[in-house]
């Protein structure tokens, strides 16, 4: 296994080498192949466009240290400070065993021999810090930014321009001033190129195809993937690969053919300079996120704070400083960056190791976009001829990255299907069981809902008859103790001898046998109403003529009302005995139980020469009957009370004599009818009890069997 891991390793090193050594080779034909400026002088008489297009001037450029001199300006009165190599930043320069400073101004120039064959000719500057003007012999053809002596005279810009001009002459000399005042490297860091113009046009346009081309590709793998971590916000790699690309689709409009600047014209360097380095500074920590969170189990050390507090530190520096400082301080966090390279390195070595998915392209996408970093890190220190390696390592790694990233979201949509196919075929497995055990859980559901309905009205049962006797048990005692008292306080008062001679203690004993017949009556009306509300009582239902009822009772009733000194009266339909009979399921014995305790009530309420009234009338689905009389009246307080069983207190029409369960009794009856009762009464206009009884359509059966409620 050892061995076998070796040879990955050791393959995946060889790539790396021959990527690299490719880059570099790319710089070397050139440096051969075209002749370079020696004593100011580029030689290129003899040069065929056809097999050579394009020219990478570089070499020995006169050089003026501290003046801006135009081309008529030359000659024995202006001596020349140096022969200058170009490309090189000018604070590399050593003159008189002192280096130049990065600020400052100064004046390139070089003569071109050619065959003057009158073809057009273009020269291209990709970059010079960071103002410059440039002449073809006496004309003046480009100006980028404006050239001072001085930082308030001097006006940086930095954007790749070509000028044209007609090879008509065998000798051109070609003249670039160059200021800088806000940038770490000063003068003509890279080289100029020198070709036909549809050359230079072309290659200008292939770059900016390319430049566009990048940014766009980035963009849209950035919002893509961003668009998945929407989806799915548990795997924070896309969220942190969609930064990364978006971070560099920023970059690239700063580098190359700078495409914010020609987008935007108005746009100042310093601006421009301060979002490049915020969004190159960016990279770093954002790859570092991807990488830990792609592998964290390889992850023992994480490097992602401390890379964004640095970025942080360094992009609110470029915001709010001169360039002059931010440039300077590039080469400190490029330092920091490096450092932070080697973290993530170990990182993607230890997942290779252990073998994660996709962390070998990951590697080998690192090691060269490092790489790319690295060559472009020499390129701008003058050390390679050529540069800008940078932006196609960084689009190679992002669609490596983005292809790793597709096939893991394919494998897992993969692995995803099958599960289902495999969960699908459970699952219907699982259904045919359920099935099975559905209906045998449904047929003891049914079970034992049914043995819990009988259980739920035993225990209904046993509860209303819990009920009855705790009533019956307060009733008793809270009804009975006067009468007992009073039997006592008699047989007491003869026993004592306080009651002397035959006749009062007869008197005595006549009421001890009142007070026991009323306290007789009071337990009977206590124990039947505790049968009524337990539901225990005797109830023989049965279709009777409601009006024909009504007139027999009031009938048996009518002598007890007019032996009291009242007028009684019936009130009944007028077509009574000649229309259809209204049935009512009914006890008999139970109505004429309510009626007589209503009549007594209202008897015992009346005044002399008073009337009671007793009516029935039929309704749609149900009969009223009617007992009213012509008494004082219930106070409008006390009518909620009225039905309370031993309700007596002054408000109550019990309150006088009686036990105080008539009219308890009375609404227990009704309620076994399915009917309702209730007072309508005003103090000195008499009292009206009405009840309900429910029609039912026909008579069924005429000899029902008693039932127990």
């Amino acid at each position: 296994m050892q061995r076998r891991g070796m040879t990955m390793h050791t393959r995946a090193l060889v790539v790396v080498f021959v990527i690299l050594a490719g880059m570099l080779l790319i710089t070397m034909p050139h440096i051969h192949r075209d002749p370079p400026v020696k004593d100011g002088v580029l030689d290129l008489r003899g040069w065929e466009p056809q097999t050579n297009p394009m020219v990478f001037v570089a070499g020995e450029f006169e050089f003026y240290w501290g003046r801006l001199l135009d081309p008529g300006d030359f000659g024995p009165a202006q001596p020349m400070t140096w022969y200058a190599m170009v490309p090189q930043t000018w604070s590399r320069y050593i003159i008189e065993g002192k280096r130049l400073p990065a600020k400052g101004y100064a004046t390139y120039s070089f003569t071109l021999l050619t065959d003057g064959t009158g073809e057009t000719l273009a020269l291209n500057i990709p970059a010079a810090s960071t103002a410059y003007n440039l002449w073809i012999d006496d004309e003046l053809k480009v100006s980028v930014g404006k050239v001072g002596t001085s930082p308030e005279t001097t006006i940086a810009d930095e954007i790749p321009k070509y000028v044209e001009f007609v090879d008509d002459r065998v000798e051109t000399r070609i003249t670039i001033q160059v200021a800088n005042y806000l940038h770490r490297r000063g003068g003509l860091w890279t080289r100029l190129e020198l070709g036909a113009k549809a050359t230079i046009e072309s290659v200008t346009e292939r770059r900016l195809l390319v430049d566009a081309s990048s940014f766009g590709a980035l963009c849209f793998m950035g919002i893509y993937h961003i668009c998945l971590f929407a989806q799915r916000r548990r795997d924070k790699s896309n969220l942190h690969f969609g930064l990364f690309c978006l971070a560099f689709s920023v970059r690239a409009l700063f580098v190359g053919q700078k495409m914010a600047a020609r987008v935007w014209p108005d746009l100042s360097w310093e601006l421009e300079i301060a979002l490049h380095y915020v969004a190159s500074s960016a990279l770093l920590p954002l790859a570092a996120a991807y990488v830990e969170t792609s592998y964290p189990e390889d992850t023992r050390f994480s490097v992602t704070r401390f890379a964004t507090a640095g970025w942080i530190a360094f992009a609110s520096i470029s915001l709010t400083t001169s360039p002059r400082t931010s440039t300077a301080l590039a080469l400190y966090y490029e330092a920091f960056d490096a450092i932070i390279c080697i973290f993530v390195l170990l990182v993607l070595v230890s997942a290779t190791r252990n073998k994660r998915f996709g962390s070998q392209a990951m590697a080998l996408g690192g090691l060269i976009s490092m790489g790319s970093f690295a060559l472009d890190f020499l390129y701008l220190e003058g050390l390679l001829h050529f540069g800008n390696f940078s932006q196609p390592g960084l689009v190679l790694l992002c669609f490596t990255q983005s292809y790793s990233l597709s096939v893991r979201f394919t494998r897992a949509m993969e692995t995803v299907e099958r599960l289902s196919e495999e969960l699908s075929l459970t699952n219907k497995e699982l259904i045919d069981l359920n099935r099975h055990l559905e209906e045998r859980v449904d047929m003891r559901t049914s079970e034992l809902l049914e043995s819990n309905q009988k259980l739920e009205a035993i225990n209904n049962e046993i509860a209303r008859m819990d009920e009855a006797r705790r009533h019956l048990l307060g009733n008793i005692a809270h009804d009975l103790r006067t009468p007992v008292t009073l039997i006592r306080g008699y047989a007491e008062a003869i026993l004592d001898g306080v009651v002397e001679g035959q006749e009062n203690q007869t008197k005595y004993l006549e009421l001890m046998r009142a007070k026991v017949d009323s306290l007789t009556g009071l337990i009977e009306d206590l124990f039947e109403l505790t049968q009524l509300e337990s539901r225990r009582t005797a109830f023989n239902p049965q279709p009777v003529d409601v009006l024909d009822l009504i007139e027999k009772l009031y009938s048996k009733y009518e002598h007890d009302i007019e032996r009291a000194g009242l007028t009684p009266r019936l009130v009944l339909p007028e077509t009574h005995h000649g229309q259809a009979p209204s049935y009512v399921s009914a006890d008999p014995d139970r109505i004429d139980r309510v009626l007589a305790n209503l009549l007594f009530n209202a008897i015992k309420f009346s005044p002399k020469n008073g009337e009671i009234m007793v009516g029935c009338s039929v309704g749609p689905g149900e009969a009223t009957v009617i007992v009213q009389d012509s008494g004082l009246g219930i106070p409008e307080g006390d009518i909620p009370f009225i039905f309370d069983r031993f309700y007596k207190s002054p408000r109550s029409r019990t309150s006088s004599a009686g036990s105080g369960l008539g009219l308890a009794i009375a609404k227990e009856i009704v309620a076994l009818h399915n009917g309702r009762i209730w007072v309508e009464s005003q103090l000195g206009k008499g009292t009206k009890i009405c009840l309900t009884l429910p029609i039912i359509p026909a008579a069924p059966d005429l000899n029902p069997e008693p039932s127990h409620y």
